[in-house]
Order: C-alpha cells, then structure tokens, then sequence
C-alpha cells in the first residue's frame, strides 16, 4: 500500500458502460480535500471480489473497493478510522464477526460507544483479504428470521457464514440464542475460509472488523 502503482488493463475492473474505472492518476478524499495522486491506497481488484446480491436494488453490480474512502497516514501508510469503546473499554458486539470494530466516520463510532463511551482515532494496517459485505443485512444484529432457514444455493456467501454460525451456536448451547456465541463462530468460520477482516458498507456508513 502506498507504492506506485503499474496500470494493469488485464486485472482493472470496468464500469457497466465499459470504461475502466479510476484509471491513475487516482483521485481520492483525504482528510476532507479531493488529491489527485499517482498512488492507490486500495486493494488490487480482485476477479473474487463480491458483487451486491441479486434481491437487491443494485443487484449483480460489483462492490466497490475496499477502504478506497478511507483517510491515510501518508507518514505510515496506515488506515485511519475511529474507535468507540464503552466505559469498560469494550466494544462494539460482535454481530458482523468477533474482533475490533472500527467506524470510517466519527459520527459511527460513537453510536458503537454508547451514551457514556468513549471515541478515539484508530490506525491499522489494511488488510490483506477482508470479506466485503455490500447491501446486505446484518443478520446476527437483527435476528432475522433468515437464520432458522434451511442452507440455500440461493444464499449469498454472507447469509450462508451467518447460518453456518448459528447452526453451531445452537448445536453448543443446545438450542439456545447466544449472539455472542454465535459472532465468535461468525468470525472462526470466516478466517478459516482465509479472511482476516469484514468490511461494511450499510446505509451510507462503512466499518471494518479486524480479526
């Protein structure tokens, strides 16, 4: 991250009309101004990348690249978040995946800090192969009913991890609800499948959970 990137046609996604999207230089958001840099803080586009699931609006169109609105340590190349603990220290739940949660915004934050927390900026290094969650429910928060289903071929990769938790969750406590439990296999199943973070974009908000 932060080095010059090679402009590859072969590996760079196109836009529904064709054209290539953010084709160098890159402009980017940084600290509240638009830079136009030679440098890309995003990851490669990856063929995996997920696409939006078909259900939804914008079904079937390609998720868009992860952190790519992020603010940057330009010193460390480090991304910068913000982080909201309660007075405890702890934070937010674990329905999107057991591990430390942070907001790209402020304003986030501090709804996962509650009334009497606390918010601070956090800096972490990307990482490497998150699992990208676009126009999707967070299905463990919400309890969705989606869960007791049977597994789907028609289910997305998201929907599936969920009910793969929740299975073994109810299979550990014997059919009892546990969405601690059941974030804690969320994220088990997740990094065995080689992913070391879930990143979020819901309702205009992005965050990331790191493993």
């Amino acid at each position: 991250m932060g080095e010059a990137m090679t402009w590859d046609e072969s590996e760079h996604p196109r836009g529904e009309d064709g054209r290539f999207v953010d084709k160098p230089p890159f402009a980017i958001r940084l600290n509240g101004r638009d830079v136009t840099s030679k440098y890309v803080w995003t990851l490669k586009y990856s063929p995996d990348q997920p696409r939006v699931p078909s259900g939804h609006s914008e079904g079937g169109r390609w998720t868009s690249m992860p952190f790519g609105e992020w603010a940057v340590n330009l010193q460390n190349g480090k991304l910068r978040g913000w982080r909201g603990t309660n007075p405890t220290g702890v934070g937010f739940g674990s329905s999107e995946g057991q591990g430390t949660y942070v907001a790209k915004d402020e304003k986030l934050a501090r709804f996962f800090a509650g009334a009497d927390g606390k918010v601070s900026r956090y800096e972490f290094e990307e990482p490497r192969n998150p699992f990208v969650v676009e126009g999707e429910e967070m299905y463990l928060l919400t309890e969705s009913d989606k869960l007791e289903e049977p597994p789907s071929k028609s289910d997305s990769p998201w929907l599936a991890a969920n009910k793969r938790a929740v299975a073994r969750m109810y299979r550990e406590t014997g059919g009892e609800w546990d969405p601690d439990l059941a974030g804690k296999y969320l994220s088990d199943d997740l990094k065995k499948a080689g992913h070391d973070a879930v990143m979020v974009s819901s309702g205009g908000e992005e965050w990331v959970v790191l493993f």
